[in-house]
């Protein structure tokens, strides 16, 4: 798969992924956006053409790539219409999850990341470091309210998402609680 991922991502093309072996249905749509020997940064979509965040998971995880069906034209028919906006370039030093928690800390964005392939979010929050092995984390509830730290070993994590419609959410209910709107 890590060559259809590449050929994705050189020609910016809109598909369709799927990850979850546990539901074979379920998939993400939008732009591989790069990709390293493990992980690619994935730039989501929603079913109703509204930009929802970046994503990085496993390579390993693919199962199935889907290009130029009618979902997918829909879906971009109604990005367009919606009139959203792609993320910039992520500059990328061969490593797309430190990327990825780069960008959350330089734009002060909520990430959610799994941890151990649990399929969960295990953690969710403010990025306020990430260096060398260690990720450091201002967890955020899901209403918004602070909730401690976390300390997170890098080689532990299995998926990160930043900036997605629920993340936003957080986000919004955290500057709100916080006075920092």
């Amino acid at each position: 798969m890590e060559t259809i991922l590449k050929g994705l991502a050189v020609n910016n093309e809109l598909c369709g992924i799927y990850t979850n072996d546990g539901d074979p249905h379920k998939f993400s749509v939008g732009y591989v956006l790069d990709l390293d020997d493990t992980f690619f940064l994935f730039e989501r979509i929603d079913p109703y053409g509204t930009a929802d965040g970046l994503m990085c998971v496993p390579i390993d995880n693919v199962f199935n790539v889907e290009i130029r069906t009618e979902y997918l034209l829909d879906v971009r028919r109604l990005f367009m219409y919606n009139e959203q906006k792609r993320y910039q370039k992520i500059e990328n030093d061969d490593d797309v999850v430190y990327a990825l928690l780069r960008f959350a800390i330089e734009n002060e964005k909520i990430c959610a990341i799994e941890l151990n392939d649990s399929g969960c979010e295990d953690c969710v929050g403010y990025i306020n470091e990430a260096e060398d092995d260690t990720v450091h984390v201002a967890l955020v509830g899901e209403h918004g309210e602070p909730d401690g730290e976390a300390f997170i070993d890098i080689d532990r994590i299995s998926a990160v998402c930043c900036d997605s419609v629920d993340q936003r959410k957080i986000e919004i209910l955290n500057r709100i609680k916080t006075g920092e709107r």
